[in-house]
């Protein structure tokens, strides 16, 4: 299971996310939730940027699940990291 790393600028109020490590040559696309999702080389997400992370904690089970789908992990995975956030 790929593990899930979480830290959060407090000050910024943004949450950021990397499923393994990182990849310095990741290019960055925004959905349409305006996360900031980082891929690698191949195209895989390895990170996401999520700007107003606190207004999210209204709306944890839908977060859980675009976190989930978009890193391709299973949502426990991500409900673990999010519940430690909040």
């Amino acid at each position: 299971m790929p593990e899930l790393s979480l830290s959060y600028d407090e000050r910024g109020d943004v949450l950021y996310l990397t499923v393994g490590s990182p990849d310095p040559s990741a290019r960055s696309r925004s959905d349409e939730h305006g996360f900031i999702w980082r891929m690698s080389k191949d195209g895989v997400r390895r990170a996401v940027t999520i700007e107003n992370a606190r207004a999210w904690l209204t709306k944890k089970a839908e977060l859980e699940k675009l976190l989930a789908n978009g890193f391709g992990v299973a949502r426990k995975v991500v409900h673990k990291e999010i519940r430690e956030f909040a």
